[in-house]
């Protein structure tokens, strides 16, 4: 079985070409356009939206217990404390309420409900994933959605469907050259 082989530069050539001289997409395309350049692309982008959401919503759960640190003013207690040369993002640590800590039920059940949250949204990005990827698997079509099942043929019969060139003759007499 011959089959027909382009060197590796031609070929990344020929797609460099076309890269070239294609449309760039706009910003605001939709994914599924995306598409065309490969069903990976629509999925990386769709799951840095599903990163940048997860981010945002563990960040406002937390924003409650952030607060709570922020009105602290313990960091002074430390025995090694920086204080004098500290940053404002240390005021928005747990270490700003002192070496006691508190008595606050609040940061656990912040933690909690992130976690929570992290739960939910992943299965339900889960659930758009295998969505999106029967959608993208819809629009595209490649050899291997299509099979032939040979049972209880000949021998003769099996070495028809082994060679290449007969199968693509049968094929194109039994459709035409474009079909």
């Amino acid at each position: 079985v011959r089959a027909n082989v382009t060197a590796p530069t031609e070929s990344l050539g020929s797609e460099v070409s076309q890269v070239a001289q294609g449309e760039p997409f706009p910003l605001d395309c939709p994914l599924v356009e995306l598409a065309e350049l490969g069903p990976g692309w629509p999925l990386f982008f769709d799951f840095g939206f599903f990163l940048a959401v997860a981010c945002a919503g563990v960040f406002i759960v937390n924003l409650p217990m952030v607060s709570l640190f922020a009105s602290g003013s313990g960091l002074q207690q430390w025995p090694a404390s920086l204080h004098k040369s500290m940053e404002w993002s240390i005021l928005l640590s747990a270490g700003n309420l002192g070496p006691q800590g508190s008595e606050a039920v609040l940061p656990g059940w912040c933690a909690h409900l992130g976690c929570a949250t992290l739960l939910v949204l992943v299965i339900l990005y889960s659930r758009r994933q295998k969505k999106l990827y029967r959608q993208l698997d819809r629009n595209q079509v490649e050899p291997m959605d299509y099979a032939l099942l040979l049972s209880g043929t000949s021998g003769v019969a099996e070495d028809f469907w082994r060679d290449e060139a007969r199968v693509r003759e049968f094929v194109e007499t039994c459709l035409g050259k474009d079909g």
